[in-house]
C-alpha cells in the first residue's frame, strides 16, 4: 500500500500524493516479524502481533523502550491488546504473545477480535457509537494512552467486539464508509 514517507499515513492503492503534505507517496512492502512471522509495518522497534521488541534496531540508549510502570528498567515487551510497554515483573507470556498485568488484556486477545485500526482516536470513538447502538460490545484500545507513544508521536488506536460478533461489526463498518465515500461524489 502506497505510504506518506513524511507523516506515514498509508493510501488505499492508486493514491499517489499523500493530500496533507503533498508528496509523493512512496509504497513499502510489509517486513515479517523474526517472532511470530506476522506481516508488520516497515521500522518499528516492536511487533503489534505479538509485542516483542527488537532489541537489535535499538543503536542509542535514549532510544530504549523503558517499561511505563518501572522508569528506568527496559521493557521486555509491548502489551498487544494495550500498547503498554512493560518489563518482565509486570508482562505475562502466553503463546508467544506480551500482556501487561493490567485488566484482563489476555481474555480480550482469546474472546475478542481487532475489526478497525487507525491513528484517530475521535475516528475509532464514532465507529464504537455505531457498533455500539447495533447492540454489539465494543472496546477501544489506544496506544496514544502510554508514554513510548507519546514520547515518540505515533500511535494506533484498535477497536475490539467479541469474535461471534465480528461479521456483523466489519459490515457496519463497511456500511459508514460506503456512506461516507457517497457524500462526496
Amino acid at each position: 500500500m502506497p505510504k506518506c514517507p513524511l507523516c506515514g499515513f498509508t493510501y488505499p492503492d492508486g493514491v499517489n500524493v499523500c493530500p496533507d503534505c503533498n508528496i509523493n507517496l512512496i509504497d513499502e512492502k510489509p517486513e515479517i516479524c523474526i517472532y511470530c512471522g506476522a506481516e508488520i509495518e516497515p521500522g518499528l522497534l516492536y511487533c503489534p502481533e505479538c509485542g516483542k521488541i527488537f532489541t537489535l534496531r535499538i543503536f542509542d540508549p535514549e532510544d530504549e523502550i523503558e517499561c511505563e510502570e518501572h522508569i528506568n528498567r527496559p521493557a521486555v515487551g509491548i502489551c498487544v491488546i494495550c500498547g503498554k510497554p512493560v518489563c518482565g515483573e509486570c508482562s505475562i507470556e502466553v503463546d508467544e504473545k506480551i500482556y501487561c498485568k493490567e485488566g484482563n488484556h489476555r481474555q480480550y486477545d482469546e474472546d475478542w477480535v481487532v475489526v478497525y485500526t487507525t491513528q484517530y482516536e475521535y475516528e475509532a470513538e464514532m465507529l464504537k457509537a455505531n457498533i455500539e447502538s447495533a447492540g454489539i460490545p465494543c472496546v477501544v484500545f489506544s496506544t496514544k494512552d502510554h508514554s513510548y507513544f507519546v514520547t515518540v508521536g505515533f500511535g494506533i488506536v484498535k477497536i475490539l467486539v467479541p469474535k461471534n460478533q465480528k461479521e456483523i461489526a466489519l459490515k457496519i463498518i463497511e456500511d459508514l464508509r460506503y456512506r461516507d465515500e457517497n457524500l462526496y461524489e
